[in-house]
């Protein structure tokens, strides 16, 4: 885009604000392509010239005025007084809208009339043609030769009588002016002498809401004719006494030109000041009342704005932060709200959340906080502290629990979980107590349950707990966030007291209550047996060539108690007990292979003889006395199984049965003792 020629007018005088350059270049090209004569800044400015009075200048020439409305509009002072200018010079405004905002208010008086174009519409360039087709008509002298008009004729009779008319024009002025000081017409406004003729009508009020922790601001501006007249007034100080309806009050000492305070700090923006002016010698003005409603409205649009932010955020996937309680593992997770840019403040979070649910299945998120009430409902607890940072403390009862917010406008997240990443071993469980309305106690064994730390799931009430295993000992839980809890309480110690504990709450008011809770850890080391067992059933059990047997490091005798019964067969979907079942239709079944697997050893031997005939010395001797693999696969499969293979032997890997020949591949399935069965387990021994 190159610079346009120097005439006296252009067409088109292009206002846009800096951050959209680009745009404005290309429709500016679009329009000098159909040969318009556009003004754009800061290719039409001459350098060494005042950049304000070329603005100007250009404005001034250009028959039209087109706007490039954005969200950087409302910051250009420039692109402000250009329009302004181009509407006191008369010059028709067309507006394009690069974004989809709206009018700035400064601008809202000269374009509140106007109609745009939006860039990104389908019609644009359609009606781009209208400002070009209109920039093009308007404004040319008329085709042809025309008479001279009757103004052509009196403007040249009043430029060849200019210094008679002058002198008529003065003389006009003051005998207008002679007779107008003894009319009836009223007198012009007199500039005050004191503060006390200033009242509420010489001042404009505009008011600034605070955004990013800064503070709301309001400013008086002096308009009367009565302070503007009076050269010395408008910069004296006074004391501005400034009175809100939110209960708070404001002493400054400024200018009246200089009169913008800011609003003191409060929960509650004011709707209106009161304002009283003191001199230095303590004369006063009348109270004059503001109003300051344009606040309330700009910090409910702001708050909506923050709201559906924080609400974005919390809609995302990783909306949640958690981390262990104390040194508990994962058995007791504390979460917090997470945003975009970290975890969320409790005012944040009451701002956008109505409620969190929580559950052990997605469908029954039964148990929930409250946001509004701060009210719980299940086991859970949240505690906000000095820096208005908020968490909750959940027992993690299963490998994942699941969770949901529901915001103020109506909506929902997705469901989310909370997940241990390790296993079963770091689930928390519940104390059973010896009374329904007990305060609900979680505990967590260590990995080799050489003994227990557990939490205390009490309302905020509770001030002290203290804990007795043995009779006559009193030991205080220690607290964190609120929160009551004690670490590596002995396995050794519980069970003397037969793994009960007494409990004694102790409220803000020092009353007390007491409950007995029993900590079932026998019956909870066996749960955790057969939970591991059933995570991994093949690191227990392995077949061979001749057997299947229980693993040396992993079959213990509390894990071998943990299974009832074992199935086997040569097809999923056709296994026999080893307790009750038949064997012998296995057999059966291994028939059909047995001729096919015999045939295969034949051949293999064969071929092995032959390629190392040339080294025998004689007739090898067989020296064990088992029988070979060929004289197993001449007779039928022989099946047994050990009458005692639940009783865990003192040997690396028990035989639980064994077989004289494998047939691969081997089917197995657990029967656990309560009840339920494992998936089937497949081995593919090779035949040896």
């Amino acid at each position: 885009m190159g610079q346009t020629s120097e005439r006296d007018d252009y067409d088109i005088f292009i206002s846009h604000a800096g951050p959209d350059k680009e745009q404005a270049i290309a429709i500016c090209e679009s329009l000098e392509s159909h040969g318009l004569r556009c003004w754009i800044a800061p290719r039409d400015v001459y350098s060494g010239n005042s950049y304000l009075e070329e603005i100007l200048d250009g404005v001034s020439k250009s028959k039209s005025l087109l706007l490039l409305l954005s969200s950087n509009t409302e910051n250009a002072e420039y692109v402000i007084n250009e329009v302004e200018r181009a509407k006191s010079y008369r010059r028709k405004i067309f507006t394009i809208r690069l974004e989809d905002v709206e009018i700035p208010r400064s601008l809202e008086l000269i374009l509140s009339a106007q109609q745009w174009i939006d860039y990104w519409s389908l019609d644009y360039k359609e009606r781009l043609q209208q400002i070009i087709h209109y920039s093009k008509h308007t404004g040319q002298p008329p085709k042809g030769i025309t008479k001279t008009s009757l103004f052509t004729k009196l403007s040249r009779w009043i430029t060849k009588n200019l210094l008679v008319l002058s002198i008529l024009a003065i003389l006009i002025f003051f005998l207008a002016l002679f007779f107008s000081n003894r009319s009836t017409h009223p007198e012009m406004p007199k500039a005050y002498e004191n503060i006390q003729e200033i009242s509420q009508e010489d001042f404009r009020i505009t008011t600034k809401y605070g955004k990013h922790s800064l503070p709301s601001s309001f400013k008086l501006t002096p308009v009367g004719s009565g302070i503007l007249s009076n050269r010395e007034m408008p910069y004296e100080q006074f004391y501005f006494n400034l009175e809100f309806d939110n209960e708070t009050k404001l002493r400054k000492l400024a200018t009246l030109m200089n009169a913008s305070f800011n609003i003191p700090d409060n929960s509650v923006l004011p709707k209106s000041v009161l304002v009283v002016l003191e001199d230095l010698e303590g004369n006063k003005s009348e109270a004059m009342q503001f109003s300051l409603l344009g606040l309330a409205e700009e910090a409910i649009t702001d708050n909506n704005n923050k709201t559906q932010a924080i609400i974005s955020d919390l809609k995302k996937i990783n909306n949640l932060q958690c981390y262990p309680f104390k040194s508990m593992d994962k058995g007791f997770s504390v979460c917090s709200p997470k945003g975009s840019i970290g975890t969320l403040k409790w005012p944040a979070v009451k701002q956008a959340v109505k409620r969190i649910s929580y559950g052990e299945h997605q469908d029954k998120l039964i148990n929930y906080i409250d946001i509004p009430s701060m009210k719980t409902s299940g086991d859970i607890v949240f505690n906000i502290d000095n820096y208005e940072q908020f968490r909750f403390l959940a027992p993690m009862t299963r490998e994942t629990l699941y969770y949901q917010y529901e915001f103020v406008d109506g909506t929902k997240s997705n469901i989310g979980n909370i997940h241990l990443s390790s296993s079963h071993l770091d689930l928390a469980f519940s104390a059973n107590a010896n009374n329904s309305s007990a305060t609900s106690v979680f505990f967590k064994p260590d990995l080799n349950h050489f003994g227990v730390s557990l939490v205390v799931f009490s309302d905020p009430s509770i001030k002290q707990v203290l804990m007795q295993i043995d009779r006559g000992v009193l030991t205080e839980l220690e607290s964190e966030h609120g929160w009551f809890y004690a670490s590596n309480i002995s396995n050794e110690q519980l069970s003397d007291n037969n793994y009960n504990i007494e409990l004694r709450f102790v409220d803000e008011h020092n009353r007390q209550k007491s409950f007995t809770y029993r900590l079932p850890l026998l019956d909870l080391k066996s749960q955790q047996t057969l939970l591991g067992l059933k995570q991994d059933p093949k690191r227990v059990i392995g077949c061979t060539s001749r057997s299947c047997n229980f693993l040396w490091l992993n079959s213990k005798q509390e894990v071998i108690d943990q299974i009832d019964d074992i199935f086997i067969g040569f097809a999923a979907d056709d296994m026999q007990s080893i307790s009750t079942g038949n064997l012998a239709k296995l057999s059966s079944q291994a028939e059909a292979k047995r001729e096919d697997l015999k045939s295969a050893e034949e051949k293999r031997i064969a071929s092995s003889t032959e390629s190392n005939s040339s080294m025998s010395w004689g007739t090898p001797v067989n020296s064990s006395s088992a029988p070979s693999l060929i004289e197993r696969l001449s007779e039928p499969l022989v099946m047994e199984v050990k009458e005692t293979w639940k009783q865990r032997e003192n040997v690396r890997n028990p035989v639980i049965l064994s077989y004289s020949f494998a047939i691969s591949p081997i089917f197995l399935k657990l029967k656990y003792s309560d009840g339920t069965f494992s998936e089937v387990i497949v081995y593919r021994p090779e035949l040896e």
